[in-house]
This record gives C-alpha cells, structure tokens and sequence, in this order.
C-alpha cells in the first residue's frame, strides 16, 4: 500500500479492488449454477396461514357485503402479485364465518410460520384475538373501508401480542405483509 495517499495510488487501489471484485462475483455465479444443477435442496417455503374474515352485515360503510365477491377481489389481486410470493405456501382456510370453522382453521394453522388475516369488513376482532391463542404472529391486511380494528391492534401490543397490521389499498403489499414471516423461517 502507498504511504500517502496520491491520486495514482488510489487509481491502483480500486482498480485492483475492481478486479477482485469481477472475478468474486464470476466465481459466485458459477458456485450457484453449480449449486442449482447439482440439484441441492431448496429452501423450503415459507408456510403461512391465509384467512379470510368479515361479517355480511357490518353496518358500515354499507349495510351489507357481499363476502364471496370480496373475497374473489382478493383472490385476483393476490394471484397477480404471486411471483412475488414464490417463496411462500399458503395454509387456505377460506371465508370463516363462525366459530366451528374458526376452529378448524386454527388447527389447520398450528404447522405455520405465521397467520396472514384479510380483513373484509369490521366486526372481526374477537376472530382476531381468538387466532392469537395460537402463540403465532398475526398480520390484518385491510383495505380503505374495510373496518376499524386497525386502531386496536396497538392495545394487544402493548398486551404483548404477536400481531401487526398492513392498511393498504394496493394488493401488493401483501407480499410486503408476508416479509415477517419470511424472517421468522430464516431465523430459524
């Protein structure tokens, strides 16, 4: 290395960390194509929980929802985003809309990594705790006018609650909503 830094110096400095650069990264792709065809095992999907939950009758902003049509609204959004969400398997527990199937979901979700709740309308929060028995993260993705339990969720914080939430009008921060979880199963 040069005693004192001079222009020259520097110049030869990052042009050999220039250099070394190239030839890491050539040897890192090559290190992953081999990898790839060597057929190593993949990373395994991130499983989480995918429930749908609304009243058809929520009072506001309309006196009803028509749930099975919001919940295609939903479900077209979420396949455009799907490359986005490669790395992800979702445990489909559907539109739940009382309590015996809110009990069936919550077993089908014990093998999860976390729980994604797609809020449809307000009056889901007793849902939402019940979910939160399970000991899993939860994160409410909720749209405009959807509801108002957004405004609660920092009371369960505080409660020490695993549970967040997404408002967003855009489907594809759904992927954004899933980031927890995909840190959970690296971390593990």
């Amino acid at each position: 290395m040069c005693p004192h830094l001079s222009r020259r110096c520097f110049l030869k400095s990052t042009a050999a960390g220039a250099v070394s650069l190239g030839a890491f990264a050539a040897w890192a792709e090559r290190l992953t194509a081999a990898t790839a065809s060597s057929g190593a095992a993949a990373k395994p999907k991130v499983r989480v929980g995918k429930i749908y939950l609304g009243n058809p009758h929520p009072g506001w902003p309309s006196f009803t929802v028509d749930l099975d049509a919001e919940m295609k609204r939903f479900e077209e959004g979420i396949a455009k985003v799907a490359p986005a969400l490669a790395d992800v398997e979702f445990v489909e527990a559907g539109l739940v809309r009382d309590e015996v199937q809110l009990a069936q979901a919550k077993e089908k979700f014990k093998d999860t990594t976390g729980i994604l709740v797609l809020q449809l309308t307000m009056g889901i929060l007793p849902q939402v705790k019940s979910l939160l028995e399970l000991g899993l993260p939860v994160m409410v993705f909720t749209v405009p006018y959807a509801g108002h339990e957004w405004h609660t969720i920092a009371g369960l914080q505080r409660e020490g609650k695993l549970i967040d939430v997404l408002p967003s009008s855009r489907f594809e921060d759904i992927a954004v909503a899933i980031r927890p979880f995909r840190a959970i199963q690296r971390l593990k």
